[in-house]
């Protein structure tokens, strides 16, 4: 049995990296000192001890293994702290699925803010790790830990979070996202239709602007609190300031209280472009869904474009991302366009060109637009904002280099400068503009955190009509009701009443709504109510609490309790089972990644595509084909091939399930691998993926070009004797049988 003096060490060095981490996270979020933020020790402290438990029990199999786990476990916090810093949400497991997407991973996951607060804390983790095993030639007892772990758990679940603080202050990710997982089983939405567009308000523009442009603009993360003429109302700011943007809404049409109806770009797009709320839940994105099931849609673009408009759709991103490059012409853009279209960045990464790039070369096609003579809608996204922040280097801005703030700014200006040239060579003649953001990246400090969280649901809108009004509007309206409102403009509201849902932004109405929003990394849903009273919940719609209205702002809320009433509840699961999960009806193809070019990178492994994730109903057949070509070069690759899906556990060890598994034998340049192969899912596939991984042998440098992956969902009863269940139709390399180890799922 190891001394006191061991266990302390080894407890201190498994400690030590979420403590260090959250002290400086409160430092830099400028956080005042509370109760829960002892709270947050203390969860960080239990997880600890059931980690230290299987550390030693580790150690008597492989003694070095428990340094290993310590500096996962560092990593795996250090991850934590840079989710935090950027979006004031701990990490969410039903998320972990864009690490196997190479824009998300390259993007984002492999830009570390803070490389050397990263390797001080695993150097002083993993030096405290190793001198806790060889300080003892005993091995350590599991149990002494383990009991620990069970008493302090208890106390830990005992302990009531407080609902106005963030989660991250109080929870250690691991416990929160185990507490998440219970509460996600619990909800059972009801499937009901949502009413339709209203159009019933007064017009505060003229209306019937039959055959005008609509040049819609969506600004990555953009929050009305960043705007002070929209901000002072509420009577709160950012430290985030973008005055060329706060002058567009000082002298046009700017909506002080415009709500972001759920966080995530793919799901706030959604919403503006299709007049349908998203996925309220941490399930599958209405936009993926759309893709997967191959249902018919009806949305802005398709309509405009029936009624003559060229539609195109323009983003800074690459469009293979979160599936938008079939997305967007399902919705019914014409002409879609990513990263690619940019030739002359100032700085470009894994995430696309720097926004003064696309602004500037976007003035192109809105000049082609332009000079069609017929009536065009274009939609623009920009993606500079996005976390790691796409900046160049020497740009001055009053903001820290590499800040949030910085990119802001930096957007500001390009902007600013789109707008001028726009006025300036008259492109905007005969055009309705709408400026808005697809999220809420929200106020990171300087506000309590209930303001924290709701500003998380505060974006922004400025209408620009070409008749030239000027007004701020208080009138509360979300991101659900600009596709109605655009059709209402254009005098195509009687397609818009039976398309959309929601109101228009150019309308007054006497009388209040429910208003419903969502947040998927703080894992809430809330709602404002005609009385101004908001709600917010948890995933389970169990944990609510209630904000009285009172004279602050909807974003500066007064006094706050804790409600479980029926109404609440019942309102929530109302919303929630607006968008049930789809019964799979009908045969439907689902291209898992555009054709592409990939350079094979000399790393363990190297995802090639993954991380686009579906709900599969049971009695489903799945056929995945995929032929892939192995490009000049030098050296061998080794392919992996897998289809899983998420367990109904909340035991880690066991959460995934295979399905399929495929693993090749050595290619190299010139070489062909054909892959076709029939599933049958006997359950409900939960969160089902496909995976395509490539890795080096050895030394190399070799492209891999993907020619086709398709899987297509049908329903079971369309089995032929031709196709026996569970099949591999082909696997062939250069056309001749590959021996290849092939494993089914039971």
């Amino acid at each position: 049995m190891a001394s006191v003096s061991g266990y302390l060490i080894l407890f201190a060095s498994l400690y030590l990296p979420p403590a260090v981490l959250r002290a400086l996270l409160l430092i830099e979020k400028e956080s005042t000192l509370g109760l829960h933020d002892v709270h947050g020790f203390f969860s960080d402290m239990v997880v600890v001890l059931f980690l230290a438990a299987a550390v030693s029990w580790l150690s008597r199999l492989w003694r070095v293994g428990g340094v290993v786990l310590a500096v996962v476990w560092c990593v795996l916090n250090y991850g934590s702290y840079e989710h935090v810093k950027t979006l004031n949400s701990l990490p969410l497991l039903a998320n972990a699925g864009y690490l196997a997407d190479r824009t998300f991973l390259m993007g984002s996951v492999v830009s570390i803010s803070r490389p050397l607060l990263l390797g001080v804390v695993l150097l002083l983790s993993g030096l405290t790790a190793r001198l806790a095993f060889r300080k003892e030639t005993a091995a350590f007892s599991g149990s002494v830990f383990l009991v620990l772990a069970l008493v302090t758990a208890g106390l830990n679940v005992a302990w009531q979070k407080d609902h106005g603080i963030l989660g991250w202050r109080q929870a250690n990710f691991a416990y929160e996202n185990l507490r998440w997982s219970s509460l996600r089983s619990a909800v059972k939405g009801r499937a009901d239709s949502l009413p339709a567009a209203e159009f019933n308000g007064t017009p505060v523009l003229k209306l019937d602007n039959a055959g005008q442009n609509v040049l819609l603009v969506m600004l990555e993360g953009v929050s009305g609190a960043y705007l002070d003429h929209i901000a002072e109302t509420h009577g709160i700011g950012s430290a985030i300031k973008m005055p060329r943007l706060n002058e567009l809404a000082e002298n046009n049409v700017a909506y002080s209280t415009f709500i972001s109806n759920q966080r995530q770009t793919n799901r706030g797009e959604y919403a503006i472009l299709c007049g349908d709320y998203p996925r309220f839940l941490a399930a599958e994105p209405a936009m993926s869904e759309s893709v997967r099931t191959g249902a018919e849609l009806t949305c802005l673009p398709g309509i405009l474009k029936d009624a003559g408009y060229d539609t195109v759709y323009l983003q800074a991103a690459p469009l293979g991302f979160m599936m938008k490059d079939q997305f967007m012409p399902k919705a019914g853009f014409s002409k879609t366009y990513g990263d690619e279209w940019f030739k002359s960045p100032y700085k470009r990464s894994e995430w696309g060109v720097d926004d003064r790039a696309f602004f500037e070369q976007s003035l192109e096609m809105v000049r082609k637009l332009q000079s069609s003579g017929r009536p065009w809608f274009l939609t623009m996204l920009t993606v500079g904002t996005h976390h790691p922040y796409a900046v160049p280097r020497g740009y001055k801005s009053p903001y820290p280099e590499g800040s949030s703030g910085e990119a802001f700014s930096y957007l500001d200006r390009a902007v600013g400068s789109f707008f001028n040239s726009l006025e300036e060579e008259g492109l905007l003649k005969d055009t309705l503009v709408l400026l808005t953001s697809d999220e809420s990246a929200g106020i990171g400090s300087g506000a309590n955190d209930v303001s924290k969280m709701l500003s998380q649901s505060w974006g922004f809108l400025i209408a620009i009509p070409p008749t030239g009004e000027r007004m701020r509007i208080d009138e509360r309206f979300m991101q659900v009701d600009l596709a109605a409102s655009t059709l209402d403009y254009l005098g195509l509201d009687k397609r818009a009443a039976a398309a959309f849902t929601g109101r228009s932004v150019f309308r007054s109405y006497e009388k209040g709504r429910d208003i419903f929003f969502s947040n998927i990394y703080l894992n809430t849903s809330g709602m404002v109510g005609p009385d101004g009273n908001m709600y917010l919940c948890e995933a389970n719609y169990r944990a609510c609490f209630k904000f009285r209205a009172g004279k602050a702002g909807l974003f500066l809320p007064g006094q706050w309790e804790v409600v479980r009433g029926e109404q609440a509840v019942a309102l929530f699961e109302k919303m929630a089972g607006k968008r049930p999960l789809p019964t799979g009806d009908g045969t439907f193809d689902i291209k898992l990644v555009e054709k592409q070019s990939v350079t094979l990178l000399d790393s363990p492994f190297q995802r090639i595509f993954g991380g686009q994730q579906f709900t599969v109903p049971a009695g489903t057949r799945i056929d995945v084909d995929m032929k892939i070509n192995i490009l000049d070069g030098n050296g061998k690759v080794v392919i992996y091939h897998d289809l899983i899906s998420q367990k109904d556990t909340h035991r880690r060890s066991e959460s995934t399930h295979t399905c399929f598994l495929a693993q090749s034998l050595l290619l190299g340049a010139g070489d062909t691998l054909s892959l076709r192969y029939t599933y049958y899912s006997k359950k409900e596939l939960k969160e089902m993926e496909a995976r395509l991984i490539g890795r080096i042998a050895g030394d190399g440098d070799l492209k891999l070009r993907v020619v086709e992956a398709v899987m297509r969902l049908s329903p079971a009863e369309t089995v032929t004797d031709s196709v026996p269940k569970n099949s591999v139709r082909e696997a062939s390399v250069n056309g001749l049988p590959a021996k290849m180890y092939v494993s089914w799922g039971k």
